[in-house]
């Protein structure tokens, strides 16, 4: 099965490559740095910022569909090996009938 992040984790992972100053970890110094910048700072950074979210957002869609075929191939695969089990305990269970129906005649 895909590993299952929390939701810290996954937004680090993606953000991190993306915009440092926004790892979860990081926020809180950043939000004191803006008190301090100057609007024309403050500004630059908050643009900063919105294309940084909106990178994020567009990683986070292809994370979901890459998650998605991952979770789905797993799926797949579990059911077509409990079927292949399945199928092996029915032909075991048949041949043990078989063998009783022989030795009963």
């Amino acid at each position: 099965m895909p590993p299952l992040l929390s939701g810290d984790e996954l937004y680090d992972s993606i953000m991190g490559s993306i915009e440092p100053d926004l790892l979860i970890s990081n926020m809180p110094q950043v939000v004191l740095e803006m008190e301090h910048d100057t609007q024309e700072v403050k500004t630059e950074r908050i643009e900063r910022y919105n294309r940084a979210f909106a990178e994020y957002d567009r990683r986070l869609a292809e994370h979901k569909q890459d998650w998605d075929k991952a979770y789905n191939d797993y799926k797949r695969a579990s059911m077509e090996s409990l079927t292949g089990f399945l199928n092996a305990a029915d032909k075991d269970r048949m041949t043990d009938i078989e063998r009783q129906l022989d030795s009963s005649l």
